[in-house]
């Protein structure tokens, strides 16, 4: 913990250096790009463990959006497998929480999220994701096409949930066809 204390620490004392020596295309001395990588690596943890408990923390969001985009500013690479499990448990919940509310609110909070998990530089494994969206849509998805000729709010909803499975790269036209 000392250790990690004084990397963050000497990183930090040199940040508006390193990122004025980045604006200007300088290369950041190796040192400071191990120190960099490693201080920012850690932090994005430390707001990913923050973020989980309240997924739509603004404040914890905001943050780590600082941190992805000092990283990109410096050439700084982002690799946390952790902060990527982190987020498989995020969209985990996300997806229990549409299973319990098929709702439209549901269903735009966990877009949002993927929104936001786009902007970062981890690799967000999606095989389960896909998995449960389609047996979730399987079970659930034929009624609310059913609706959706009749009922705007269902009709928006179907709408919703064929870019949700796009955005997790499941394909959608089996779905598509049901509301033609």
């Amino acid at each position: 913990e000392e250790a990690m204390e004084a990397i963050a620490h000497n990183f930090e004392g040199t940040r508006p250096l390193l990122k004025a020596m980045a604006v200007e295309g300088l290369p950041l001395p190796r040192l400071y790009r191990a120190l960099g990588e490693i201080t920012l690596n850690r932090r994005l943890v430390e707001l990913l463990r923050r973020m989980e408990p309240d997924p739509t923390s603004l404040s914890a969001s905001d943050e780590i959006i600082e941190v992805i985009q000092d990283a990109q500013l410096m050439g700084l690479k982002l690799e946390t497998h952790e902060g990527a499990a982190i987020l498989g448990r995020i969209l985990h919940r996300h997806l229990r929480d549409l299973a319990d509310a098929f709702h439209l609110e549901t269903v735009t909070r966990l877009n949002d999220f993927l929104s936001f998990v786009g902007r970062m530089p981890l690799t967000l494994e999606l095989t389960e994701a896909q998995n449960f969206l389609f047996a979730l849509m399987r079970d659930r998805f034929p009624a609310l096409a059913a609706r959706a000729a009749q009922e705007p709010e269902a009709q928006n909803l179907a709408k919703q949930l064929v870019a949700l499975m796009e955005t997790v790269h499941f394909s959608p036209g089996r779905y598509l066809k049901l509301l033609a």
